[in-house]
């Protein structure tokens, strides 16, 4: 509103207000047909398909949580370097969402081979609610795509993405996964923008 002549485009931006010392780096898209979208971008976007799991038995584990060998327990974003400015972001929005990217060799997603749903991955909120494809109005993941009910040693990919009308919800802390212990079971994740609208 103070900037119409404002672009699409990548800007530093001050939610709180006060002193810019704060500001935070954010990728505004003004395109939208409705409503200008602010995302903000994870510090680590993409963890590479592999082996993550060597063995063991069936059962979610939590990325960041359980398989990471980081001193990170939950996905870190440019925001959270101050607080106040995720908080005058949700504040400030009524809509946020969220993609994530499952990459698959030989593990599935949302669906196994006979294309029964199943919750194979699900997501925490960053209120420390479990978001799946299962889940109830304000917990459900939407499934955009899904190839990796096909097991045949190639790589594919999952998309999901989970959109709220409760931007406290976001953005997502961590991924768990289940069906990654297999011998020839490999799997990786692209976490995408969280955008408030």
């Amino acid at each position: 509103m103070c900037f119409p002549e404002s672009e699409t485009g990548h800007y530093f931006i001050d939610p709180n207000g006060g002193s810019t010392n704060d500001a935070i780096p954010a990728y505004c898209d003004f395109d939208r047909k409705d409503t200008v979208e602010t995302c903000v971008y994870p510090q680590q976007a993409t963890y590479d398909l592999k082996k993550w799991v060597p063995s063991g038995d069936e059962k979610f584990r939590w990325f960041m949580g359980d398989i990471q060998t980081t001193s990170d327990d939950k996905i870190r974003y440019e925001m959270l370097r101050s607080n106040s400015q995720i908080k005058s972001l949700r504040i400030d929005n009524t809509h946020a969402r969220q993609n994530i990217t499952y990459l698959c060799k030989n593990s599935f997603a949302d669906k196994d081979a006979s294309g029964a749903k199943k919750s194979f991955v699900k997501l925490l909120s960053n209120s420390g609610e479990e978001i799946h494809s299962n889940g109830n109005r304000n917990t459900r993941l939407d499934v955009i795509a899904d190839e990796c009910h096909i097991k045949d040693g190639e790589t594919r990919q999952a998309v999901f993405e989970y959109s709220t009308s409760r931007p406290d919800n976001l953005p997502v802390m961590d991924v768990a996964v289940l069906d990654v212990a297999g011998d020839d079971q490999s799997f990786g994740l692209q976490i995408g923008p969280v955008c408030f609208s």
